[in-house]
């Protein structure tokens, strides 16, 4: 709807199916508590960039006692972003993982509270349909395209606002 209002001259428009790699072997949450120490966590997946706002994550969270578990997947375009986000101080733990398996994924959005992913934009963002699709909580920005996956199956905060996003 959105490319026939913004491109009323387009002649075709077709629907994408975009997908995610679900592992069957999803677990209780229980492997990823076992093999990270870390239990009722907010949990953050994607690489640590300015786009995705993880330190605003961060400041939403900064007097939290909850832990923040960031998988990175182990590579970033903007190690600058990843050094402040790795500095950054706050009252409860931060855990930054890297690339995990399928089924340590899996794990962690089952061990989770909530995933949370606070950014500028998404087309969607297959990391939070992923998490929706194991049944976590997922916290989004209207900015992009998820509302049109998510619609009322998801809470939304604003990404330049710290409160919302803690609130959310």
């Amino acid at each position: 709807a959105a490319l026939l209002r913004d491109y009323p001259n387009t002649k075709r428009v077709e629907i994408y199916h975009c997908g995610c790699d679900v592992s069957a072997a999803a677990d209780d949450g229980s492997k990823f508590r076992k093999e990270y120490g870390v239990s009722d966590f907010v949990l953050c997946v994607g690489r640590l960039e300015w786009r995705k706002n993880q330190i605003m994550l961060l400041k939403a969270l900064e007097e939290s006692d909850l832990p923040i578990v960031f998988l990175t997947g182990g590579f970033t375009y903007q190690p600058q972003y990843e050094e402040v986000a790795r500095r950054f101080k706050r009252k409860g733990r931060t855990h930054f993982i890297g690339k995990v398996s399928p089924e340590m994924l899996a794990s962690a959005f089952a061990a989770s509270r909530c995933h949370v992913l606070p950014s500028w934009y998404e087309l969607p963002g297959l990391v939070n349909i992923e998490a929706a699709r194991y049944g976590t909580n997922i916290v989004v920005t209207d900015y992009g395209t998820i509302r049109d996956y998510m619609g009322d199956d998801a809470f939304y905060c604003q990404p330049d606002e710290p409160t919302s996003i803690h609130d959310a």
